[in-house]
């Protein structure tokens, strides 16, 4: 007879307080972090639109194409961060529901998704963190991962979705093979 063997159980700090942190601030208080049974914490990246405001998880997948030089200054203090006990296990959050719905067939909208996903995973291995976090959860109420009328065909629309799920998490694959995704509500 086997036994199976569980892994034990590992805590990963995760909201709205946390997600409000910077990687910055997380740093400065690592020490703090550290006197706590935390293995990691959900840690949120931010770019300056621009424009007064700020792209982040909770843009990702509407914003135009994040680039590597905008996201690369995080690098070190990810490293930095991910040599402390408490932050073995950290994830980058990433990929939220879109505050705008984007079109299935859009290819230019869903090539955005994917290379900034790919940005993050990017940034995720180069910072030594553990992986991505994925919240799904439709909280602007944009019902992208809901079958809509204006979606037409229901097997094109299945296709289609699949073939986005592939374009976008290939991506992120192509950057860190061996990432781990921490997902919340899924797609259920």
């Amino acid at each position: 007879m086997s036994m199976a063997v569980c892994a034990a159980p590992k805590f990963i700090a995760y909201g709205w307080d946390v997600q409000a942190a910077t990687p910055e601030d997380v740093l400065a208080n690592v020490a703090e972090w550290d006197k706590t049974p935390m293995d990691g914490c959900a840690i949120s990246i931010r770019i300056p639109d621009g424009k007064g405001g700020e792209f982040s998880y909770k843009t990702l997948m509407n914003d135009p194409v994040w680039s590597w030089k905008e996201l690369e200054r995080y690098e070190p203090i990810l490293r930095e961060l991910s040599k402390h006990r408490s932050m073995k296990e950290s994830m980058l959050s990433a990929f939220r529901a879109p505050t705008k719905r984007i079109a299935w067939e859009d290819d230019a909208g869903w090539g955005n998704v994917a290379s900034n996903m790919a940005m993050m995973a990017r940034l995720a291995k180069r910072g030594g963190m553990r992986g991505l976090l994925v919240d799904p959860e439709d909280y602007p109420r944009s019902r992208q991962f809901y079958l809509l009328p204006e979606d037409g065909d229901r097997a094109k629309t299945i296709a289609l979705a699949r073939k986005r799920g592939q374009e976008v998490f290939g991506a992120v694959f192509r950057e860190f093979p061996d990432i781990t995704l921490f997902a919340f509500w899924l797609l259920s």
